[in-house]
């Protein structure tokens, strides 16, 4: 009897706040993009949101550790990236997520440290994250930070109101 009713109450508990999460388009495309200073190259950030797939690629060179971030309108739950190479590639770099532009925004929460093949992109998926800015950090010395295509999607959340009865 004691199951009986807990199982009830679940289900109770289920259909009176029923939410189900889906995810956002790529909040990234286009958004505003900043990066490290590279005077051999320039401004180049702006063209891994540029929404052309492969076709132009942001490349940062540095002395010491190249970032890249991009700015988005709002705070986001952050659940998964895309981020696409050059004839590169990208090995031990940092996907750090926040709302703090400290130091850049490269102290924000570490949530990858990832490599990607030469010229491949690659899909990365983990815990929501809470923030508005995200980073791609390459540590290290004499670095290219070459980023293709960086597609950021967060958590969008749906009631139904219909379980409900609205």
């Amino acid at each position: 009897m004691t199951v009986v009713m807990l199982a009830v109450l679940l289900l109770l508990v289920c259909v009176c706040d029923s939410t189900a999460f889906r995810l956002t388009g790529n909040i990234a495309l286009r958004a505003k993009t900043h990066q490290s200073a590279d005077p051999l190259n320039g401004d180049s950030a702006w063209r891994a949101v540029a929404g052309d797939g492969d076709r132009s690629c942001s490349s940062i060179s540095s002395k010491r550790s190249p970032w890249w971030r991009v700015s988005l309108a709002q705070t986001y739950r952050i659940a998964k990236i895309s981020i696409s190479t050059g004839t590169e590639g990208i090995s031990g770099a940092e996907i750090r997520i926040g709302s703090s532009l400290e130091e850049d925004g490269n102290h924000n929460q570490l949530v990858r440290v990832f490599s990607v093949r030469p010229g491949k992109a690659q899909v990365f998926k983990f815990r929501p994250v809470e923030g508005r800015f995200i980073s791609v950090i390459l540590p290290g010395v004499d670095r290219v930070l070459n980023l293709c295509e960086v597609e950021v999607f967060a958590l969008a959340e749906e009631r139904h109101r219909a379980a409900r009865g609205f």
